[in-house]
Parts: structure tokens; sequence; C-alpha cells
């Protein structure tokens, strides 16, 4: 009984005298859509052009509603759904039409599956079309079972996943449709958008404590995730990859919440393990495995980009330096259609806001990371990016292409934030004075002469300022460019420094000018002349007269404590000799597969005519 509404059962036949019916419309249920269970905890409210009465709100799973019988007025009722808890409408079941009229259907008109033990009898698609506005008029038939499908917010089964995501077909585990660095596993895994490049945290994270150096490793897991193990795997050296990766199964990770559905797994003090001794390098990756029907054998494996840190001391004396390592993408995707210096990213964004995620006071590029175009690079303009596109900022010496080539389009890329000098040379650990003879400064190379920035103490608020600014002004945010070389000198404390990051798993652009410039590489690996394709046939000059080619110069201080000065290598070119080999050595060894080139070191690269359109190739196997 609700207020002057009674329920009468009437037997086959029978009648009803002295009694007021009322028109009634639209009881059904709340179910999942995989399981038909009913679904409990949900509510619905009616709006329309005349009163209602809610003879079952939602709340056990059932609901329905009457016109008031006092004043049934005729109109457009609409429902307005509350989900139940941990439930959202699903939505590869939209509603049949825009609105339902039942005048001159069959009384009743049955629109779904009636409910047996729970669950609806039949939960299919096909056997509950359902509505959410109705057109009702006096005598109109009464509807039934305009049940009300759900899906779980957060998918914890792969099959779940699946039916949440049909993405037009593109939904099998290895999968990619939006073109990011994740695969459909790794999205299921990490409870990321699929259809997005955007994504709200990077799901694998190197932690390292700014005074002590540890380094923590962290994943990203969804709790109560079902037919998922991650694995966290280690490696000592990119040049053993992939055959030398290790399951890490001697730290028991510390699990903390991230989020409603998400938590994170922490691996405390990885750095220490034996697999990464002395503890100056190492590198790791999330391999997740399907195993859905639980039978201990995975359907599907997946591995996650590997990240990396290294660790060196470095003494009172001078060294070089450069940063292999790189932060979080905020955004991966597709290259959609080329308009002058914008690129069209809704294809890969499935309506999310590119410009929205990115960080006010912050520098992005752009780095092409497959593709006919693969390895280059662009400076964003951050102020003119869209919703839905980015503009490159043209007029940047950090592109390495004067503009954006129509062809791009199709081409994979990811958006990073730059590394600053801040963030580089952590200035707790260094030492900063009143004095540039006596702060630790590091220096950078502009092809004729050096930029000198030292380490002010600013009354116990230590910032970097540039050599020769009366002003002192703070150039903290001053970036430090991929593949840029610099001198780091340590005045009066040695210091050991650590930086951590992803690694690169593509090519790297490094397009060069005539004269002298400063250099590092584009990952965290010992690498030969032979192996960055520093060759005749990529454009390096080589001759018989040193004078004539290209050169390498190596800071001897780099290997031998308080040296200075460099060693020197010339591209020999003479008759069946092409190689790199030591200048005033007349023995004129071959040294075009020796490592001169350090990984988080820098050489200088003297070039006879540049090279604008270098591309280091990709040196490891992920």
């Amino acid at each position: 009984l609700i207020g002057d509404v009674t329920s009468i059962a009437l037997s086959p036949n029978g009648s009803s005298i002295g009694n007021d019916f009322v028109e009634r419309a639209a009881p059904g249920y709340f179910y999942d859509a995989l399981s038909g269970l009913i679904l409990a905890g949900g509510s619905v409210s009616v709006s329309g052009p005349g009163p209602v009465i809610l003879t079952q709100n939602g709340s056990t799973g059932a609901y329905s509603f009457v016109l008031d019988p006092n004043n049934p007025v005729a109109g457009t009722y609409t429902l307005t759904v509350t989900p139940p808890p941990g439930y959202v409408p699903d939505p590869n079941r939209l509603p049949a039409g825009a609105a339902l009229d039942p005048t001159g259907g069959p009384n009743p008109t049955v629109l779904g599956s009636g409910e047996s033990g729970g669950s609806l009898t039949d939960f299919s698609a096909g056997a509950n079309p359902y509505y959410l506005v109705f057109d009702l008029a006096a005598g109109d038939p009464i509807v039934i079972h305009n049940n009300l499908p759900f899906v779980e917010d957060k998918c914890r089964t792969w099959s779940a996943w699946q039916y949440r995501h049909p993405l037009g077909g593109a939904n099998q585990a290895t999968d990619n449709p939006d073109g990011d660095h994740y695969d459909n596993l790794q999205e299921f895994a990490f409870c990321f958008q699929p259809a997005s490049g955007l994504k709200p945290t990077c799901p694998l994270q190197l932690l390292v404590d700014p005074i002590t150096g540890r380094v923590d490793a962290r994943v990203r897991q969804v709790v109560g995730i079902v037919g998922v193990r991650y694995v966290l795997e280690g490696l000592a050296d990119l040049a053993d990859s992939p055959g030398a990766w290790t399951d890490i199964t001697s730290i028991t990770p510390i699990m903390t919440p991230a989020g409603p559905t998400t938590e994170w797994a922490t691996y405390q003090n990885i750095g220490a393990l034996p697999l990464f001794a002395p503890g100056t390098q190492g590198f790791v990756r999330v391999r997740i495995e399907l195993d859905e029907d639980l039978g201990g054998t995975p359907e599907a494996t997946t591995h996650t980009e590997a990240l990396g840190f290294s660790r060196r001391s470095i003494a009172t004396q001078c060294e070089t330096f450069s940063l292999p390592y790189l932060r979080c993408d905020v955004f991966g995707g597709l290259a959609g259609g080329i308009t002058g210096n914008r690129i069209d990213l809704s294809g890969s964004l499935n309506g999310g806001n590119f410009a929205a995620a990115l960080a006010s006071g912050v520098a992005y590029y752009v780095e092409i990371v497959a593709g006919d175009f693969e390895g280059h690079r662009f400076e964003l303009d951050e102020a003119a990016c869209t919703a839905s596109s980015l503009v490159i900022d043209t007029a940047s010496a950090l592109n390495t292409l004067p503009s954006l080539p129509g062809s791009l389009t199709g081409d994979q890329l990811a958006v990073r934030p730059h590394q600053t000098l801040d963030q580089v040379f952590t200035k707790s650990l260094l030492t900063a004075t009143n004095d540039p003879a006596t702060a630790d400064r590091v220096q950078f190379h502009s092809g004729s002469s050096f930029s000198t920035y030292w380490l002010f103490a600013n009354s116990g608020t230590p910032r970097w300022v540039l050599a020769g600014d009366a002003t002192l002004a703070d150039q903290g945010a001053r970036i430090v460019a991929p593949g840029e070389g610099a001198f780091i000198r340590l005045k009066s404390a040695a210091a050991t420094l650590t930086w951590a990051g992803y690694v690169r798993s593509n090519a790297f652009a490094q397009p060069y000018t005539a004269g002298d410039q400063f250099l590092g590489g584009g990952w965290p690996l010992l690498q030969t002349p032979a192996a960055r394709a520093m060759t005749t046939s990529n454009g390096f000059i080589g001759s018989a007269n040193p004078v004539l080619a290209d050169k390498i110069q190596v800071w001897k201080g780099d290997a031998t404590a308080n040296a200075s000065g460099y060693d020197g290598y010339f591209l020999l070119q003479s008759g069946p000799m092409n190689y790199w080999t030591a200048e005033q050595n007349a023995s004129l060894t071959n040294h075009s597969n020796t490592t001169l080139l350090e990984s988080t070191r820098a050489i200088f690269l003297r070039s006879r005519q540049g090279n604008s359109s270098f591309i280091a190739p990709m040196p490891w196997t992920p």
C-alpha cells in the first residue's frame, strides 16, 4: 500500500467493483549486463507534466511508478537514474529509441525479461530493450520490465573489460587503437582509458630520494583484478636485452591506495639488489600476464616500457654530463591531419582535452616514436594548443626539422615535459656560495662559447643563476635538452647524483651544424661510433688528413681524476680504411667499435660540414 494505491489480485475472469484503477508505467529492474544479477542500491526519479507516485524507487533493484490517480496528466515523462554503487550505465546498450508511446499496444506491454532467483531470466541485450522517456496518457496499457543495464565502473575481469570496450573490434590484448605506449592488456591492468592517449599518471615509476639517492619502483595495480599477474623485471645493462630480464622476487611490495579502485605496489630500494651491483645503473619494467581461465598458463603476455636509473660519484673536478632519461608522457597517440604547424589529435583523445593536460609554466616537446619520421622532435607552443590539437613552435632551435611534414599523419608520437636545470642537478647535494668562483657550476656549449650557471646561496634558498647576470635571476627552469652535453664542475666537495626516468625505445634525431657541438646520447648505454651510425655513409666527413675530417673529442677528466684536455679521434677515409682512429697515432688503430660514447657523459663533435638529417638508430632491443 502506497498512499491510496493498493495492489489487487484477481482470479482468471474475475472482477473488482468499487475501486479506482490508476495508469501505471515502466516497472523494471536494475541489472548487471554481464551476469543478469539484479542490482540493489540505485535509484530512479521521474519528471513530467503531472505528479507521479514511485511505488518502488530502485533501491532494492526494482522500480516502478504510477501517475497520480487523482490527476493523471498526459505528456512526456523522463526517468533520471542513479546507478548502483560501483556501476555505470552500460555504454553498449543504449535506449531502444527516443521515447516509448504505449498507446494502442498490448496490455501489458512487456519490454524485457522477467526475474527469477535474483537475476533476469534472459539478460541478453536483444531480450531487454528499454526506454528512459515515455509518452503517457489516460487509458494507455501498462508497461512492464523496462530493465536498465549497468556494468561495473572499473572492470576487474578481462571479459568485462572487452565487453565494456568493444573499440570497433580492436579490443584484443595486443591491440592499441589509441596509439599510445600501452596495448589493451596494459590499459586493463593499469585501469586506463583505452581509447584515449591522455593518461592520469605513469603506471611504472622510479622514485629517487633526493638526499640518500635510494631508488624505489612502484607499479599501479587494480584492486581486486582477476586473472592478471604483475611481475617486476630487472636488467643490469640494456645491451643484454631482451634475453637477460630477470624477475625481481626478493622484495615484497608495500601496497598503498592510489584511488578508489587502484593501488601502488612499491618495491623499496631496488638499487641495492645484487642484480644491479655495484648500484650505479639498473633498469626495470613490468611483465603483465593474462590468465583469464585461471588455468595457470597465460593466454597473453605484454611488457611495459623500461625505466632506468644511473648513479655517479662526481669528484671535485670537471666532468662531462648528458641525461638520456625521459620524463613520463602526458599524451601518446597518432598524428592526425597536419595544418601548418598544427597536429590534429582528436582520433586519440576520445573526447578528452589535450590542452588541459599541459601544466602551466612547463615546457613540452613532441617526439615521433614510430613512423616515417621516427626520432624527430618538435617544441610545443603550449599557449596555442587546443582541446583537440597541438601546435608546434616553429621558431625553436630545438626542433629537429624546420617544419611539420604533411606526411607525418599516422605517425605515433609522444608529448613529454622537458627536464630542467633544477630537476637534473639536485641543489641540496651541491655546494652553493655567493661567489661564482667557489660555487658548483654547470656549463653548456652554445656552438662558439660556454654559458655557465652557478649555484647562488641566496641566503639559504639556493638557485641556479647565469654567470654575468647582475640581477641573479633564477635559471632553474632552463631546459636541459635531449642529447645536450654539459660540464659539471664541483668546487669544494664531491657529490653522488642519481638520475632516473623512462628509456627511449626509438631512434634519436640529432642534427648538427658545422663546427663544435657538445653532444650526449639518446640512451643510457655505452656506445661505439659505429653503433651510433657515425659513418661516412650517414653523412660524416672522412679524410686521410685529420684537419679535413670530422673529429670526436673525449674529455680526459671523465677517465682520469683531475685530468684536463681531450683525447681526439678523426674519421679516417683513405683507400680501404674508413673508420675512426686516434689523432697523432701512427698505428691508425680502428676505434669505430671502441666504446668512446659513455652513458650520462658527453663528447665534442667537430664537424666539417654539419648534417641536418642525422638520426642515431635504436641501439637496443626491448
